[in-house]
């Protein structure tokens, strides 16, 4: 604890040498700071040119560099694993990023250690997080959707010719699988089956050209069969 807040109050020395100052916004139960703001000038003349985020245990998170007063991004941006390794880099020029950069950290992630043309980050959380990542490669494109804490995989799948194709599953936080489904040019064809978050199913269904067909069975919280389906006979 005494060591972190030591690391802390070194940086914020260091940044007051550079006319900026960092500022503990938001702290953690234990005292860990939660989310630093780089600033500098003061009263109606301070100005956010960066921001930090923290895990619970004092590592970095995040950091982002800004510019103006309407914190246009700008600088080089980056995203860590909870293990301390680099998940993301982004440059920004003018307001833009220009540039993306990807590391994999685990077998959820492991899709970046492919080669693809381009990796484009296609979405962003509230939070100023990347949390849909397209992967291409030629006239494909996997589709992962990220969740914005600690960058594990939320789910996602193929898309061939902008048709969703194949297998697309989706996962909860804990990386227990909540979906899985199958995709023919677009449309649901294939098995269609829902888990809990302790793997118990919730349903487990089937799709013929993008309709429910054949016999749904439903299960309780428990995991005890609750009924059926059959939507062949509707």
């Amino acid at each position: 604890m005494k060591k972190i807040l030591l690391i802390i109050t070194v940086a914020m020395l260091m940044a007051a040498c550079n006319g900026s100052r960092e500022e503990v916004v938001e702290t953690y139960p234990n005292g860990n700071p939660k989310v630093v703001y780089i600033v500098k000038g003061e009263d109606a003349n301070k100005i956010k040119i960066g921001e930090k985020s923290f895990y619970k245990d004092g590592k970095l998170h995040s950091e982002f560099h800004f510019k103006g007063n309407d914190e246009q991004p700008d600088g080089e941006w980056k995203y860590f694993y909870p293990d301390g390794k680099l998940f993301a880099k982004a440059t920004c020029q003018n307001g833009k990023f220009v540039k993306w950069e990807y590391n994999s950290n685990g077998e959820q992630n492991s899709f970046l250690d492919k080669k693809y043309d381009t990796i484009v980050t296609s979405a962003m959380s509230e939070s100023l997080m990347p949390v849909e990542l397209h992967c291409v490669k030629g006239d494909s494109t996997t589709v992962m959707r990220l969740y914005d804490v600690d960058f594990k995989t939320q789910g996602g799948g193929l898309m061939v010719n902008n048709d969703t194709t194949g297998k697309w599953t989706y996962y909860y936080p804990n990386g227990m699988l909540q979906l899985e489904a199958i995709f023919i040019e677009g449309k649901r064809n294939g098995a269609y089956n829902s888990y809990g978050d302790n793997g118990i199913p919730y349903f487990r269904g089937f799709y013929i050209n993008g309709h429910r067909a054949g016999v749904w069975e439903f299960y309780d919280i428990k995991g005890n069969f609750s009924g059926k389906i059959d939507y062949d006979a509707h």
